[in-house]
């Protein structure tokens, strides 16, 4: 429960910092970074650096993201930008600034909450995310 540096290997890695403002380093192979803890801005935002596009993944616990439905995360589901544009909504990049946000209902009424930054620029993608 603390903020912790998880580093991977060379292999096919797990990596889930559990609660708390933690670094995960991806780096070669297919890694996948968990995201299973109550969702916090203030005391649970993860850094994901190295995510790779083409190998790696980022997985949702729908025990916690209850909007989402479980799989690969609806291409409706997914907004790139500072906020969401609608109700469908659900998980929003600010390419921007790297940070992720949950939007449990895309309109307003409950705020979006950041649970993860990546790199400025990384071209992330609905493909990107499973939910489980």
């Amino acid at each position: 429960m603390g903020n912790d540096t998880i580093i991977a290997g060379s292999g096919n890695d797990r990596l889930n910092g559990g609660y708390g403002n933690d670094r995960l380093n991806g780096e070669s192979g297919r890694d996948i970074f968990i995201f299973d803890t109550a969702l916090n801005a203030a005391e649970n935002v993860d850094t994901i650096r190295r995510f790779s596009i083409k190998n790696d993944t980022i997985r949702l616990d729908d025990a916690i993201f209850t909007a989402l439905a479980t799989g690969t995360l609806a291409a409706s589901a997914f907004y790139r930008g500072a906020g969401a544009h609608d109700a469908d909504d659900r998980i929003i990049h600010n390419r921007s600034s790297g940070a992720v946000y949950y939007d449990p209902d895309g309109t307003g009424e409950q705020a979006q909450v950041q649970f993860a930054r990546v790199d400025p620029r990384l071209n992330l993608k609905n493909l990107d995310f499973f939910v489980f």
